[in-house]
């Protein structure tokens, strides 16, 4: 995405990447992993979904930042982020059999709840002036880019390292996706051209009805 933004510039070269980057893995992904696939593909588009989640949390806080901060500013925002430590934290707990108790997991899952509604809330406050009237080629290079680049690059990918089967049907798959809402978090957070992201991901969701049922048919 970075490359492919070569001529636009920095702020908006950080939202081209976000949006070309992070994919609707969770939402989108995995039920058609499940509905396409069955147990494994459930099982496996949960996998591409936690490691997706967990770079966009990270690096994905990274590129958003530095479309208006150097990079080691942009590393140190990184930092910042609670999904990081939350990660470690949940994984600690795995290990040593640590439950929580009832009243905070229970507020947890309620924060939880509120994070999907909260994001569309978001996602429609940015649509409302976004660009969507304008012929801005920047919208379906990007568009373009995720829907198309992405499985492609994907079973490039699984070529080379020999990945088969259902194993590569879902890491295509979910390579196919479109935009993911959390971008537009990401983008009004540290100011990365929001408007232009809202599109984005509208576009590209609006168009994967087509993409998606054709890598559909090529898989199945």
């Amino acid at each position: 995405g970075w490359l492919a933004s070569f001529d636009q510039p920095r702020n908006r070269r950080a939202a081209f990447t976000l949006t070309s980057g992070i994919s609707n893995n969770g939402n989108m992904g995995i039920p058609i992993s499940y509905f396409a696939f069955g147990d494994a593909g459930l099982a496996l588009g949960s996998i591409y979904y936690v490691i997706n989640s967990f770079l966009g949390n990270t690096l994905g806080v990274v590129v958003a930042s530095s479309g208006k901060t150097p990079i080691m500013g942009a590393l140190r925002q990184s930092l910042r982020v609670p999904v990081l430590y939350a990660a470690i934290l949940g994984a600690l707990c795995n290990r040593t059999g640590v439950v929580l108790p009832a009243g905070v997991f229970r507020a947890v899952d309620l924060l939880a709840n509120a994070a999907i509604p909260g994001m569309l809330i978001l996602l429609g406050m940015q649509l409302r002036h976004a660009p969507i009237r304008e012929r801005q080629f920047i919208i379906f290079r990007s568009v373009g880019i995720r829907l198309l680049g992405g499985p492609v690059l994907a079973a490039l990918l699984c070529l080379i390292l020999g990945v088969a089967g259902v194993n590569r049907n879902v890491i295509i798959l979910q390579a196919a996706m479109p935009t993911a809402v959390m971008t537009a978090v990401l983008a009004t957070e540290y100011d990365t051209a929001p408007r232009l992201v809202a599109t984005v991901i509208f576009f590209s969701t609006l168009v994967s009805m087509v993409t998606l049922s054709l890598v559909l048919w090529f898989l199945l």
